[in-house]
């Protein structure tokens, strides 16, 4: 897609969706976590994800990559669901 196309879809976003972000202690907190697990590469990602829907109060995360996220969800105390499951 164009620029112009993914900044009118991250604003249509942006509308209607919070932002939730991390402070300094709790992206190296989520960090540290991931590294005391083992993981690496997108691992992070999925569990800076993870970490942000847990602080935002969200009571499961739905997603088509279930494997990636479901070795977090005891540590980050959220579940993990497949979207129609």
């Amino acid at each position: 897609v164009t620029g112009e196309v993914a900044r009118l879809f991250l604003e249509d976003v942006r509308a209607r969706f919070a932002v939730v972000t991390l402070n300094e202690g709790e992206y190296w907190d989520v960090v540290a976590g991931v590294a005391k697990l083992g993981l690496a590469s997108g691992a992070i990602y999925d569990a800076l994800l993870a970490r942000c829907a847990a602080n935002a109060g969200a009571e499961a995360i739905y997603t088509l990559n279930r494997k990636h996220f479901a070795r977090l969800e005891d540590w980050m105390g959220i579940a993990v669901r497949e979207p129609g499951k």
